[in-house]
């Protein structure tokens, strides 16, 4: 009986520099254009800091869960409160035994 390899470039998770490929590209726009925005070597220092800065950050983070970007979106998304009853434009299903039901 044969096992079938399961390649890691299957499931492992998109990094680009040891952070989330996305967040990591979009720090380094935002660094980018703080560096030249300012047209001054402050704003070159200042856009050279936030990039080392948000590196170190969001490598830290996808260590510890590199699916984290994910969740926290799927997590904002969610509604504050779930009320525990139905609204009375339920739409569906019969009435039960204690609502006059058969």
């Amino acid at each position: 009986m044969s096992a079938v390899p399961i390649r890691r470039s299957l499931h492992r998770h998109a990094l680009f520099m040891g952070g989330d490929r996305e967040l990591v590209m979009f720090s380094g726009l935002g660094a980018f254009l703080t560096a030249l925005g300012g047209f001054s070597l402050w704003s070159l220092l200042a856009g050279v800091a936030f990039w080392i800065a948000a590196l170190i950050w969001l490598r830290r983070w996808a260590k510890i869960d590199p699916q984290f970007r994910e969740i926290w979106l799927k997590h904002i998304q969610e509604q504050d409160l779930y009320p525990a009853k139905s609204s009375a434009w339920r739409t569906g299903g019969g009435a039960g035994p204690w609502k006059g039901g058969r």
